[in-house]
């Protein structure tokens, strides 16, 4: 774990395979730098939200929120990433999606199970 940080943090800002990439308001750094704060945030909180609700039904389970803020964050410093050209950095959080997404669709599925069985 520790070389993939070592390899993230030595990777120059600008990598040559993404210098086709113009995000918008490119220039913009304080627009930019509150993109990124705000991801880090989303992500950094959702472990406090999924605590407060496990203390909450005395539990460990976790709630939607969680996926919600878990993509939204990694959406967020996906964007911050591909405006710094930071291969290494974007790839960290270019497959995240995927579980996200999946377990929000098996909780919505779930739900909706649910509500059928209580309809019959």
């Amino acid at each position: 774990m520790l070389s993939i940080f070592i390899i993230v943090g030595s990777a120059p800002a600008g990598h040559r395979l993404l210098q086709w990439l113009n995000m918008p308001l490119r220039e913009n750094e304080w627009t930019w730098n509150i993109i990124a704060a705000a991801g880090t945030i989303l992500f950094g909180l959702r472990w406090f939200v999924q605590w407060v609700y496990a203390e909450r039904i005395k539990e460990s389970k976790v709630p939607a929120i969680f996926w919600w803020q878990s993509l939204m964050g990694a959406l967020l410093l996906l964007m911050y990433a591909l405006r710094q050209r930071d291969l290494w950095f974007a790839l960290m959080y270019v497959f995240t999606f995927i579980p996200y997404s999946r377990n929000l669709v098996l909780m919505y599925r779930q739900r909706s199970l649910a509500q059928a069985m209580v309809h019959r």
